[in-house]
């Protein structure tokens, strides 16, 4: 639990504006969201491409904005997968 008026969104939009100087806009080609529960919802709705790894499937039903891809993997392993792609799209470049 937390207290105050903050959210991952929020936070994820003040770090890239204070740290890189950008204002973080959904639709940014080069950024991609991964996560993997229902608190990462306002993220799933705020990225265009935004990827949830497969431990959220049972909350899918629970979720009005859901994760654009999902992973096959469960946990780590989802993210790994996530990153592989990546690897693999970039080198195909």
């Amino acid at each position: 639990g937390w207290f105050g008026d903050y959210d991952k969104l929020s936070m994820t939009k003040t770090l890239f504006a204070r740290e890189f100087g950008m204002q973080l806009r959904g639709d940014h080609a080069e950024a991609l969201f991964i996560g993997d529960s229902p608190n990462d919802e306002p993220m799933f709705e705020f990225f265009s491409c935004s990827v949830g790894v497969a431990n959220i499937q049972n909350q899918l039903h629970r979720l009005t904005h859901q994760p654009k891809f999902v992973t096959r993997a469960h946990g780590g392993g989802g993210f790994a997968e996530m990153a592989r792609y990546l690897l693999a799209a970039r080198e195909a470049r």
